[in-house]
């Protein structure tokens, strides 16, 4: 397609050439007649061979030495004007064609220009064989030095025209480290191009001695090459560039052109070449770029795709966290991604999924709380729920601390919110490398939410999922637990149950009960973690320091998550240095405290959230009637026996 494309740019171009342009296959074949050719000829526009022309020549045989270029020649047309002849063998997509120039012979020698032009041209449709854009921009440039310029500078611009990339050619490495460093901007670029005094045709010459010039040639390398005569030479600050402009004119980059070889101004022929070249180029880029385009929209299309497949193929939330990290990572191209969970009512955040481009790990575990990081970014992220963008500054963020797959060069942040039924469920942390286009930033960013929004959905359907067959299994467990509690009004059998389908219902490594005897708890069952040691053990309930006189005092169920660094509560349960997290449950009869339930994770320190006190409140409650149960039957059991005696 690209190939047709640059045909048939070449075509439009020697269409607009006064001299005669005729494409042959060397058979005679015509490929291609221009209207002046035609004209010349006295040909139809539609004639198939060379052959047609054989009777202008002296020798009925020339016509056919013409086809086996180089070859040049004089003839007579029917008027007896006298033409001139030349053609040359040039390749046009990969095919050896034959070009044929005819011109009156007064204008031979614009007839020797417009045929070295077309010879640059014809050249430069190698270019479209080349994939990379910074390659073609390198020939197009080159082409154009060798028309007559030593310095040629070529700029993509984006939409405020500021520069994206430069080629050049005939510049030292110094001049294109000054040029870099002291780029004009775009404003005075749209100013010139504002002035209708300084255009000629598509171009702009600045005269070194126009307000412009003065103005802004301090910035730009002048050139000292340059002898200040007479009106036609080159001055050392004059200056000739040309815009160039896309199907929907809009500018998409500029040509700069210096010291001409000839060491004047440019005549009306050289901007003439000027002008054909940047047509070719910005047909180029822009074909490139739409290329790219197509390219980019269809790998997000792709993308999006195989993430709707993935999330819509599973309920569990790892996979669905696993599934949108890898998305969001291939997405913007990133080193890696980590999701955090939004926890307000406790000011942390938490690790839900870490993983690097190639899979590894760089921060810290599933599961780790941390400190909410003083972020600008984040604050508005939490207020807007919206992406937002930043540099990476690690001393001032040490909750975000730069992960391990993190590669040097990536010091661009991107935090991505993810919302569930339009509140904050956590964001995507995702650092990667800058230096893409505006506009391709912004396609990805879009790309990014709308992954985000994919797995925010298939999320939302998951934790529901989760909830209600947790709800399921508890409450399944729950009418098992009640079963074995009746089966049963022994008081040591019931409290041995309690503390084993308490340790598998919450699954925890560890389940306790404390029953109030006068003033003192006394450790009556356990299960698990330390239960030997545990029986039989005693708390005074004037113990403020301990964990059960707090639940004894408020009342009401609670928990210590990172139980490792609490300073001020003591669990007093066997090997306490090995207990993570605690929840404890106080037992209620008739609003009159008997005892306190606690369960002990001693692997995980985030273990219990205020959905395990609702539960375990309900296990309580369960628990509190089974012992009154056992002790009504154990009183009774006495009362029958004192009867008795």
């Amino acid at each position: 397609m690209e190939k047709e494309i640059t045909s048939a740019m070449i075509w439009s171009l020697f269409d607009s050439l006064h001299e005669g342009i005729l494409i042959a296959e060397t058979d005679g074949t015509i490929l291609y007649l221009n209207d002046a050719a035609a004209a010349l000829l006295n040909l139809s526009s539609d004639v198939s061979s060379f052959k047609a022309a054989a009777h202008l020549f002296s020798n009925p045989t020339e016509w056919q030495q013409c086809l086996t270029p180089p070859f040049d020649t004089t003839f007579r047309d029917e008027n007896g004007r006298i033409l001139n002849l030349h053609s040359h063998i040039i390749e046009l997509n990969g095919q050896e064609l034959v070009q044929i120039a005819i011109s009156p012979q007064s204008h031979i020698t614009d007839l020797s220009n417009s045929a070295k032009a077309l010879q640059q041209l014809t050249e430069l449709t190698r270019i479209s064989n080349e994939s990379d854009l910074t390659q073609q921009l390198a020939l197009l440039v080159n082409g154009l030095q060798k028309t007559g310029w030593n310095r040629v500078v070529l700029s993509l611009r984006d939409e405020q025209f500021n520069i994206i990339q430069t080629i050049t050619a005939g510049l030292t490495e110094v001049e294109k480290t000054y040029l870099q460093n002291n780029p004009l901007p775009a404003q005075a670029w749209l100013d010139l191009f504002a002035d209708e005094s300084l255009r000629q045709g598509s171009c702009y010459f600045v005269p070194g001695n126009s307000d412009w010039a003065k103005q802004h040639m301090g910035m730009l390398l002048p050139d000292y090459t340059a002898v200040s005569r007479n009106g036609d030479t080159w001055h050392p600050t004059d200056l000739l560039c040309i815009p160039l402009y896309n199907q929907q004119q809009q500018r998409i980059g500029l040509i700069g052109l210096d010291q001409p070889v000839s060491g004047r101004r440019p005549t009306s022929m050289a901007l003439q070449t000027i002008e054909l070249y940047a047509q070719f180029a910005a047909a180029i880029i822009e074909n490139t770029y739409l290329f790219q385009q197509a390219v980019s929209r269809n790998r997000e299309f792709e993308l999006l795709l195989n993430s709707s497949n993935a999330l819509s193929s599973t309920l569990d939330k790892e996979a669905i966290l696993t599934t949108l990290a890898q998305q969001a990572i291939e997405a913007i191209s990133a080193d890696g991604c980590i999701i955090y969970q939004w926890l307000p009512e406790e000011d942390q955040i938490m690790l839900l999924k870490d993983v690097g481009r190639n899979g590894e790990t760089g921060v810290s575990t599933s599961g780790t709380r941390l400190p909410v990081p003083p972020l600008p970014a984040l604050t508005k992220l939490v207020q807007t729920n919206q992406l937002q963008t930043l540099r990476v500054e690690h001393e001032a963020v040490p909750a975000l601390a730069r992960p391990a797959w993190a590669t040097p060069g990536s010091e661009q942040c991107t935090l991505v919110p993810l919302v569930l039924s339009d509140e904050l469920y956590g964001f995507l942390y995702l650092l990667h490398a800058n230096g893409r286009s505006q506009d391709a930033v912004q396609h990805e960013l879009k790309l990014l939410t709308a992954l985000a929004n994919q797995a925010g959905t298939a999320l939302e359907i998951a934790l529901i999922f989760e909830d209600t067959y947790e709800r399921e299994r508890f409450y399944g467990a729950m009418g098992t637990v009640s079963l074995a509690l009746n089966s049963s009004l022994d008081r040591e059998t019931v409290l041995r149950l309690i503390c084993s389908e308490g340790r598998r219902i919450f699954n925890v490594d560890g389940a306790y009960i404390w029953q109030l005897e006068n003033d003192n708890f006394v450790g009556s069952a356990a299960a698990g973690h330390g239960a030997e040691a545990f029986v039989k053990s005693v708390i005074p309930i004037g113990d403020k320091a301990s964990f059960v006189a707090h639940l004894a005092k408020s009342g009401e169920p609670a928990f210590l998550n990172r139980f490792a660094k609490e300073t001020e509560i003591e669990i007093r349960l066997p090997n306490p240095e090995m207990i993570q997290s605690v929840l404890g449950v106080p037992l209620l009869r008739e609003d009159e405290l008997t005892g306190i339930l606690v369960l002990v994770d001693t692997q995980n320190d985030s273990r219990f959230s205020h959905k395990d006190i609702i539960w375990a409140t309900t296990f309580g409650v369960q628990v509190a009637i089974a012992l009154q149960n056992a002790k009504l039957f154990e009183e009774l059991h006495e009362l029958n026996a004192t009867l008795d005696h």
